[in-house]
């Protein structure tokens, strides 16, 4: 009886370990194939236009913070340059974005290579796309799974400004196909927009809390004095919300920016995302330190959903 209960464990033993092993063989085996296929689709596109790709994506990655996007768990990351349509746009004409108009250019002239050879690199994990707004147009990286998270675990914020019809998967849905998904999916309610951009809660809301008094302040036709109740709260707000993000964001020696955010620096949450985020920043370098830019990036973007 005993040499029966020991080869009936043996055997399930036997076909645990190799189920493992399958497992682990079909894992390994679709990485392979994936990553040939990226090689593969690379080759096709002309040298130019690869480097213009690679600097499209080190800057969206690097410089602006998709890599927490594509690596690690913020919901979604954006960057935008100056549209030229228009050459009287006071936008163009200002001083800070003309400073910018190297960057402008790479992200343009990256996603129109993007655009034409996306058909190339299909997505299930990611939404990226380009929203064109009057004056600047904004690219938008959104991980689905964050996105998604990041409202459950707000559920009650997103149904007391939106209704509760609302729905995370609707909202997501909008965020891929609306003209203006910031307008009339989220009523322009910047605490759930700052949320889904992963600053926290308790920072989102209160720059929405900030905004509220601006409103309000701007709404007054007389002028209002300084011991006004609402210039003294907003006093309050601009003394609390500070700049999050690298101490010093000149230093050539960085391999990426944290995000940037307006944050109070010294409430629990934010020290945690702070620590949250230097830890996926390590995480990340460690990543692109062992193989090519722009397959590391392509490969993630476009990492299968069972995985």
């Amino acid at each position: 009886m005993m040499n029966k209960i020991l080869k009936i464990f043996n055997l399930v033993i036997f076909f645990f370990i190799v189920c493992i092993c399958m497992i682990f063989f079909l894992h390994y085996k679709n990485k392979y194939f994936e990553k040939k296929h990226i090689t593969s689709s690379l080759e096709i596109i002309p040298k130019n236009e690869r480097i213009q790709l690679e600097l499209f994506f080190r800057y969206l990655l690097m410089i602006e913070p998709s890599a927490y996007v594509l690596f690690g768990d913020k919901p979604m990351a954006s960057a935008g340059y100056v549209n030229e349509q228009d050459p009287c746009s006071y936008l163009k004409r200002c001083a800070f974005f003309s400073w910018h108009s190297m960057d402008d250019k790479i992200l343009k002239n990256g996603w129109e290579v993007w655009q034409k050879y996306r058909h190339l690199f299909p997505l299930d994990n990611f939404i990226f796309r380009k929203i064109e707004g009057t004056d600047v147009t904004m690219i938008l990286l959104i991980n689905k799974k964050s996105f998604l998270r990041a409202i459950e675990e707000n559920f009650n914020d997103f149904t007391h400004v939106l209704g509760d019809e609302f729905s995370g998967e609707k909202l997501l849905e909008q965020f891929t196909t609306e003209k203006s998904p910031y307008d009339k999916p989220l009523r322009n309610h910047s605490g759930l927009l700052g949320i889904l951009y992963g600053f926290g809660r308790h920072n989102a809301l209160l720059f929405q809390q900030r905004n509220e008094v601006l409103k309000m302040l701007n709404s007054k036709r007389a002028f209002s004095l300084r011991s006004d109740p609402l210039r003294q709260e907003l006093h309050v707000l601009n003394q609390k919300l500070q700049f999050f993000g690298d101490k010093d964001i000149f230093n050539p020696f960085l391999f990426m920016y944290l995000p940037m955010f307006a944050a109070e620096l010294n409430h629990p949450e934010t020290i945690k995302l702070k620590n949250k985020y230097r830890q996926q920043r390590q995480k990340i370098s460690e990543i692109y330190g062992n193989g090519n830019f722009l397959e590391i990036t392509l490969l993630k973007l476009c990492e299968k959903s069972h995985q």
